[in-house]
């Protein structure tokens, strides 16, 4: 219950932040790389993460990193960036891997030119959690943020979704707290 006992005016702020660089017609015109610098980059620090961005992965016969690693302070950073490709992850709490708005979360996409994108991003990031031997791991399109942890991650089904457009668009303060606190 410690986690919940927030005070509200930094629920508030937060929840004002995300609100002001929301912009839906904008978002979904963005290509994923553009949605990570004007938006996700800006939500990861607003919750509070401290981010890396295309982090290395532990494994050599995967080229393909997750786009992010979170971590809780920026002493934990300067450790991982100076670590080995083995130890990188070790001080990461978490893992995030974005997506452009409205791309399925869920399935293969055929039309996509790079061979990686094809691939179902709940399978990408379950491997991710694999690979790098993090909990938790984090992926969004930018309106739904799902949350993993790594042991049911294999399952593909299992996860914790929040429709932040929803929230911003009808939500309360107390919606909004839900999303800041898990995520």
């Amino acid at each position: 219950e410690e986690e919940f006992n927030i005070p509200c005016s930094y629920v508030e702020t937060a929840f004002e932040e995300t609100k002001r660089i929301w912009d839906k017609t904008y978002l979904s015109s963005l290509s994923e790389p553009q949605i990570r610098k004007h938006f996700l980059d800006k939500v990861f620090e607003i919750l509070g993460w401290i981010i890396d961005v295309e982090p290395p992965t532990p494994s050599g016969e995967w080229s393909k990193h997750p786009d992010y690693a979170l971590f809780h302070t920026r002493e934990d950073l300067k450790i991982a960036q100076k670590a080995t490709r083995e130890d990188y992850f070790n001080k990461a709490l978490c893992i995030g891997e974005a997506k452009r708005w409205g791309r399925p979360l869920d399935r293969k996409l055929k039309g996509e030119k790079d061979p990686f994108e094809v691939q179902n991003p709940s399978l990408q990031i379950s491997r991710y959690l694999w690979l790098t031997g993090v909990k938790w791991g984090i992926l969004t399109d930018g309106r739904y943020w799902r949350i993993f942890e790594r042991e049911t991650a294999k399952r593909l089904d299992v996860f914790y979704e929040i429709d932040l457009e929803d929230i911003i668009e009808n939500g309360s303060i107390e919606d909004f707290k839900y999303f800041f606190l898990f995520f």
